[in-house]
């Protein structure tokens, strides 16, 4: 992972934090620092870190009962879908803001970053083309000036 330059859209962060809540590494975590201060070893791109077995198969983003955290019962969609249209009424947007709209623009950064195959394999499509982000993602505006391109002379190569 990377640390994003804007903390708050931090999925790694996020995800720390409630584990630190949670008190639910292994190897005992308190603090950001401890993960901070550990070594990759060589020969190796990455570390594992280890929950506790009690914690191993419970849901990460949990709903509530109560005032209380639910220990197992994992936050669901409906309700976090509730909690997301709320938001985007409460940023003032004037349609529903949707898991969709947060996919679509995230496929458009993936496909200005990533080859087709790259951007296909991240997004889970399998039919192994761009249809599927032809037909459900891409936008039908082309913010293109595409009358300077066409108009444009074309740029002779010296050999």
């Amino acid at each position: 992972f990377h640390e994003e330059d804007t903390l708050l859209h931090d999925p790694v962060l996020h995800t720390l934090a409630l584990a630190f809540a949670d008190d639910a590494f292994l190897n005992g975590f308190s603090g950001p620092e401890q993960i901070y201060d550990l070594v990759v070893p060589p020969r190796s791109d990455r570390l594992r870190l280890l929950w506790k077995r009690d914690w191993a198969e419970r849901p990460i983003f949990r709903t509530t009962e109560g005032l209380q955290m639910a220990l197992d019962k994992a936050l669901t969609y409906s309700k976090t879908r509730g909690h997301l249209i709320r938001l985007g009424r409460a940023l003032g947007y004037a349609k529903k803001l949707e898991f969709y709209d947060l996919r679509r623009g995230s496929g458009k950064k993936l496909n200005e970053a990533l080859t087709p195959e790259e951007r296909n394999k991240s997004m889970g499509h399998r039919l192994g083309d761009s249809s599927t982000y032809v037909r459900y993602y891409m936008g039908d505006f082309i913010g293109s000036d595409n009358q300077s391109i066409v108009s444009s002379p074309f740029k002779k190569t010296q050999n």
